[in-house]
């Protein structure tokens, strides 16, 4: 009696079982596998907004320091022209300048 229950539970119940726990196991592996690609798709969408949000940002500061030089460097020159309007600049050679007070 033992031995044919035995035998009865390695033919029917052991491989209902291990096929139960395989679709199982396939259900929790599809379930993973789809959040991993859910979750990788929000992240590369996190990554690509928030760089496009730094380089937006990048490109603001770029175009406002621009402006500032120009805008700056015309105040010189204007200043300069201003200050210096009575000198005269010789070349004194070598790269270099003199000015000089025209009475």
């Amino acid at each position: 009696m033992q031995d044919s229950l035995k035998a009865g539970l390695e033919a029917s119940v052991i491989p209902a079982f291990e096929m139960s726990c395989k679709a199982m196991f396939d259900q929790v592996d599809a379930a993973f596998q789809r959040g991993m690609v859910e979750h990788t798709a929000a992240a590369q969408q996190h990554f690509d907004a928030a760089h496009s949000s730094l380089a937006l940002t990048l490109r603001v500061c770029i175009l406002v320091l621009h402006y500032e030089i120009h805008y700056n460097t015309a105040l010189l020159i204007n200043l300069f022209k201003t200050k210096m309007s009575g000198f005269c600049c010789m070349e004194a050679g070598r790269g270099l300048s003199i000015w000089i007070l025209m009475r």
